[in-house]
């Protein structure tokens, strides 16, 4: 099966570009294939700036990705969306989202296939170890200890890595990329609203709406809890939401503010909660 890549990019200098449908013998596993992580969906990018535009199109080229420029047809391919008239407007095809929790299931599942063993708990403290025949302690947030010769981090750019690391890293030469607090909106809409809203792509803009300045938004997802959510970065919320879909006047949605205190704490019941009526 012939390889493709999919990509995400804010900046023409900094792409992500990741393989899909990967050759058996890279490691393609049942896990993979059968539990559902990708949403292929699309990624509009609207900017104001030529030049910035100019490079999207170019890093594209280069990284061989299925983008357009659709500057002079975006209304006809989404009606939906509300741009400033001077935007200038790129389509990747291939581009769409993942779902963490679908992934981090396959991972597991296809790690077990492989004879790991899944320990559920958070890692507090990584430090040389003191037993000659291991090389590494890691200390759980519950003071469970594991040993082991080999630690791989494959946690991301999300986690706290400078009190992870307190113990290990060179004097002066700790991690300089911190864990912060982040502010993200829920905008819950219904079944029907969905349906209008089916072929959204991800969407992100650097585009001034009055006072915000840009922002990006995900298509509806589906959650565990059964609720249709679209989401956008706060402090915009669904004010931002009005600013860049045409507003159907038909519904009536639910805005639902979740302030992340720590990123891993997403779903956490300590999370802070606030509702209100919103028309999107």
């Amino acid at each position: 099966m012939k390889c493709r890549y999919l990509s995400f990019f804010e900046k023409s200098d900094q792409v992500l570009l990741f393989q899909f449908y990967p050759k058996p013998e890279e490691g393609n596993s049942a896990a993979m294939k059968c539990i559902k992580f990708h949403h292929e969906v699309g990624y509009v990018h609207a900017t104001p700036d030529k030049e910035e535009f100019q490079d999207l199109l170019e890093s594209a080229k280069q990284h061989q990705l299925e983008a357009e420029d659709i500057s002079h047809c975006w209304k006809e391919r989404f009606p939906y969306l509300s741009l400033p008239k001077d935007s200038l407007v790129l389509w990747e095809k291939n581009a769409g989202h993942l779902s963490p929790r679908n992934l981090v299931e396959a991972q597991q599942k296809a790690a077990k296939q492989n004879g790991a063993v899944i320990i559920q708990a958070i890692v507090s403290t990584i430090r040389p170890s003191c037993d000659d025949s291991y090389r590494w302690d890691i200390i759980t947030d519950c003071g469970r200890l594991i040993r082991g010769r080999n630690v791989l981090v494959a946690v991301g750019g999300s986690a706290a890595l400078r009190p992870l690391f307190r113990h290990v890293a060179p004097k002066g030469h700790q991690p300089h990329i911190q864990l912060k607090t982040q502010t993200v909106s829920f905008i819950r809409i219904k079944e029907d609203e969905a349906k209008r809203l089916r072929d959204m792509p991800t969407f992100f803009t650097n585009s001034r709406f009055g006072d915000l300045d840009g922002g990006y938004a995900l298509p509806p997802i589906k959650y565990p809890n059964g609720k249709m959510a679209i989401i956008t970065p706060a402090p915009g919320g669904a004010k931002q939401l009005n600013l860049v879909l045409v507003p159907s006047p038909d519904h009536e949605t639910e805005f639902v503010f979740k302030k992340k205190i720590r990123r891993r704490d997403f779903d956490s019941p300590r999370s802070k909660v606030k509702k209100g009526i919103h028309s999107v």
